[in-house]
């Protein structure tokens, strides 16, 4: 084989190689994302009508679904974990809006999911920065 000929597969082994490089950047920047079967228990209402964690639950999840978040609103007690599932076709964020952030996810691919757990009280608003309608707010009592 010509030094021209194996230019071609030179090529394409480099180019292989860049893209697992990347692909492996991108896993390490995401790994506060979950990538297991578990299934956090869903919010409840309470009497007003606003999501409650079930008492003694640590986890409550928010899916991103056809760009909202879905419940907008939650309210949880402290040290309870949210846990974002994106059900899109397309990345979201879900950072707050406060500054500095109280949290920040990052790019939640598709099918991916996001967790944060509050250990303080207070109201924390929070946004998609990708799609600047998608809002929503976590109230930890």
């Amino acid at each position: 084989m010509t030094h021209q000929a194996r230019w071609p597969t030179l090529l394409a082994a480099i180019v292989m190689a860049v893209a697992l490089i990347l692909a492996l950047v991108q896993a390490g920047s995401t790994a506060t994302m979950l990538h297991d079967d578990a299934t956090p228990a869903p919010a409840t209402p309470d009497p007003d009508g606003t999501p409650l964690a079930t008492p003694g639950a640590n986890e409550v999840v928010i899916d991103m679904e056809s760009f909202t978040f879905n419940p907008q609103t939650v309210t949880i007690l402290v040290d309870t974990t949210i846990v974002w599932t994106n059900l899109d076709p397309v990345a979201h964020t879900a950072d707050a809006s406060d500054d500095p952030r109280t949290f920040d996810s990052g790019n939640i691919a598709p099918g991916e999911r996001y967790r944060h757990t509050f250990d303080t009280r207070g109201t924390f608003p929070y946004v998609c920065n990708y799609h600047g309608n998608m809002r929503g707010t976590i109230v930890v009592d």
